[in-house]
């Protein structure tokens, strides 16, 4: 009988809410690490209770992107337009295609 009486203080200390809540803790900030790193770089000032300030510098942000390789700028090849188009056609459908990757690059390295 004292046996379970143990067991259950034991269950009741571990499925408390402060123990979930660390658990929960634990496993969201190991699962989502690059993430909130991400965030955190991306925030420029965070205030503080007491009025305290902690601000990044434009310098250190700009230092870690340069760290960031760029891909190579190679030249695209456009397959898979339909041979029956008109000449003109296949170059407006090229130039297009070559916008909207020229776009995505822009979105992807803002360069």
């Amino acid at each position: 009988m004292e046996i379970a009486k143990l067991i259950l203080e034991y269950l009741k200390v571990l499925l408390s809410s402060p123990a979930l809540f660390s658990v929960i803790a634990i496993f969201f900030i190991c699962r989502f690490t690059e993430d909130i790193k991400a965030l955190l770089l991306r925030v420029a000032k965070i205030k503080l209770p007491g009025g305290t300030e902690v601000i990044t510098t434009q310098r250190s942000r700009i230092a870690e992107e340069e760290k960031k390789a760029l891909p190579e700028k190679t030249e695209i090849s456009v397959q898979g337009i339909p041979p029956t188009l008109t000449p003109e056609q296949k170059q407006t459908i090229e130039q297009l295609i070559r916008a909207h990757i020229a776009t995505a690059y822009l979105w992807e390295y803002g360069t």
